[in-house]
């Protein structure tokens, strides 16, 4: 408990939240990467009755990740393996262990005893049995996030049943809004520094920040225009294709704004506000062929081409990392108390933007 008692929050210890844990009946769904930290974690939490299916059993390459099994279990069945080990963690734990694969003949029946389904497996086929089997019986089910486990989860491998396919979405899911997790703390920067050498309030504050929630929010959802030529679905590939059009939306509105703050102002040419000025060309850039890539017909053509390349490094590069140099020299000298040369600072700048470009 010492080990485990530090995860574990309960509004009452020994109180209600605690007698509620007593009486649950919760059934995990395999043994193994997924479904044995799970095991661990519901044992020491002080959950009265845990279920465990799996036809599987202890082999040497499992010991690496799945540390609820021991070198002296191996050849053992899983499900005996992980119900000595809850035991031994916590003795007073009902576990209910089931050393076969999960069937449509016993499914109905064995949900029908549980309170809460843990889906741990990583067999396409036992996933959609437990998933139809648990909303047909109205259980509550918390299913297993997957990935390609040194060959052992077949999500991916058609021979088994699994989609090469879903890895790219796997991908880009997370890869292309962590483009927008780099270049927004970048926009923040310019928006700071545009004002500061303008000598004036930032224009239209409100809708800088509401295009900075709005660009964070629709660039969550854009993953599939990397993925025009997979062979996706027209309608797919249509909605992909308006959603990352409006992204450019709040985007465009930080330039128009950091644009009109300059305009009139009296501008004092300075690094960290040429570093600025650079990103600004550099983002529209970057914006202006993302635009292109935007549509099916032009990305189709240019997929997998350099074309690509330069408007993720004129985003990139251009955009986040010279909002990053305009971010160092604005806050070097507050930071550390010397002023570095600004002359050298100048022609640094103008270097990587020639270089750049």
């Amino acid at each position: 408990m010492n080990r485990y008692a530090r995860h574990i929050v309960l509004r009452e210890i020994g109180g209600p939240g605690q007698k509620r844990l007593k009486e649950a009946r919760v059934l995990v769904i395999g043994a193994g990467g997924l479904g044995a930290p799970v095991l661990q974690y519901l044992a020491a939490a002080g959950v009265g009755t845990i279920g465990v299916i799996d036809d599987d059993t202890v082999e040497n390459g499992n010991l690496q990740r799945q540390v609820i099994h021991r070198d002296a279990d191996i050849g053992k069945p899983k499900v005996f393996s992980a119900e000595a080990a809850m035991r031994a963690q916590n003795p007073f734990v009902d576990v209910r262990p089931y050393h076969r694969r999960l069937s449509d003949e016993i499914a109905t029946e064995l949900f029908d005893d549980f309170d809460l389904i843990v889906d741990g497996t990583d067999n396409f086929e036992t996933r959609y049995l437990v998933n139809q089997t648990a909303v047909a019986l109205g259980k509550p089910l918390i299913s297993g996030a997957l990935s390609q486990w040194e060959g052992q989860v077949s999500v991916f491998d058609p021979a088994k049943g699994g989609d090469p396919l879903l890895y790219q979405h796997l991908f880009w899911i997370y890869s292309h809004p962590a483009v927008y997790v780099m270049i927004l703390p970048a926009m923040g920067v310019i928006s700071e520094i545009i004002p500061t050498f303008s000598q004036k309030k930032i224009f239209g504050y409100k809708f800088i920040a509401a295009s900075s929630v709005a660009i964070a929010s629709i660039g969550s959802l854009v993953w599939g225009h990397h993925m025009y030529t997979s062979g996706m679905s027209d309608t797919a590939t249509i909605m992909f294709s308006l959603l990352t059009f409006f992204v450019a939306i709040p985007s465009a509105i930080k330039v128009f704004n950091w644009v009109a703050t300059l305009y009139r102002g009296a501008i004092d040419l300075r690094p960290p506000l040429l570093f600025s000025l650079f990103f600004i060309f550099q983002f529209m850039i970057g914006g202006l062929t993302g635009m292109l890539l935007a549509s099916l017909g032009p990305d189709i053509a240019t997929h997998d081409t350099h074309f690509v390349v330069a408007h993720f490094h004129y985003t990139m590069f251009g955009g986040a990392i010279f909002g990053f140099f305009a971010a160092l020299h604005f806050w070097y000298p507050k930071m550390f108390g010397r002023m570095f040369n600004e002359r050298l600072a100048f022609i640094g700048a103008w270097i990587l933007f020639a270089g750049f470009n």
